[in-house]
């Protein structure tokens, strides 16, 4: 069961598919295809956090956070866009000596979630990736594919209710594919729980997934730090904020994108169910460090 840590508290440092797919190419070790992109491998030592730390990397119009686990292990949930994993993901690696990912988990196949994971696949080892089983014909979906099958990353299709323990924290799935015929849907939805503070990271999941994950988990969904789905779109389901009641929601979403997003009501929302809403667009990459139960937020600007 999902589980809240009352004594938490938030210092605001603000300082400013399916595997075996056929692949879409016959030849994925093609090198005109899948050939190295013109960025330096990462470099250096990677040291782990003195905690639990979860950094929501701005990509722009995308999504990308990455899990850095108390004894060492990592998570990156998506890749933001096409140009995101050359020029943010693998920079910020390379800023902290990360080379090895233990877990890639693409929560759908959107091009604004897996379009930069190509890079990230071709560009650091990846042990293991997370995905619902959903393919998408398009350019980002298989060029992401073909590499993960070029480096031969392991595939594991996860599903509602799966949970695994990643260095004494939990990591459940409360949605995977669950009919709803529409990639946003279908999003992989994440419940981690870490040094007493739970995480919910939503992907791009609408209205009806929103209620159903109230209807199946109602007060069990209460996190203290949320990613706000899909960009803060309007395809939202109203009461959501107030099962959640985050104390910081994270909206991932680009300077000026043509969708509106975040939506002003959506923002209201989260506000009036008593969150810090931070928005990457203003706020550069957010890190949010987890120990004991406590939590503290940094904004790159």
């Amino acid at each position: 069961m999902l589980r809240r840590v009352a004594a938490a508290t938030i210092l605001l440092a603000f300082a400013c598919g399916e595997a075996g797919v056929k692949p879409w190419r016959a030849d994925v070790n093609e090198p005109a295809v899948l050939d190295t992109p013109g960025f330096d491998l990462p470099h250096g030592e990677y040291e782990p956090p003195d905690g639990f730390e979860i950094v929501f990397i701005d990509v722009g119009q995308g999504d990308a956070v990455l899990a850095r686990f108390p004894n060492g292990s990592t998570m990156l949930v998506d890749g933001g866009g096409k140009s995101a994993g050359k020029y943010a993901v693998l920079p910020y690696f390379e800023q902290i000596g990360l080379t090895h990912l233990d877990y890639i988990v693409v929560t759908h196949p959107d091009a604004d979630h897996c379009g930069g994971l190509k890079d990230v696949v071709l560009g650091v080892y990846v042990g293991e990736l997370w995905e619902n089983g959903q393919t998408n014909d398009t350019l980002a979906w298989w060029d992401f594919s073909d590499a993960v099958d070029f480096r031969g990353v392991h595939r594991q299709t996860v599903h509602r209710g799966d949970e695994t323990q990643i260095d004494g924290c939990s990591v459940e799935v409360l949605n995977a594919d669950q009919g709803w015929g529409d990639t946003n849907g279908n999003s992989i939805v994440l419940s981690v729980d870490c040094e007493g503070v739970t995480v919910l990271l939503t992907g791009d999941a609408h209205a009806g997934t929103q209620e159903y994950l109230v209807q199946e988990y109602g007060a069990d969904l209460e996190s203290d730090v949320l990613k706000v789905p899909h960009h803060g779109s309007s395809d939202r389901f109203s009461e959501f904020p107030s099962h959640v009641q985050p104390w910081t929601a994270i909206c991932s979403v680009g300077a000026g994108n043509s969708y509106g997003h975040p939506d002003s009501g959506v923002v209201e929302e989260w506000e009036a169910a008593g969150a810090n809403f931070v928005r990457t667009d203003e706020a550069g990459t957010v890190t949010i460090t987890a120990k004991a139960g406590e939590l503290e937020i940094e904004t790159e600007y």
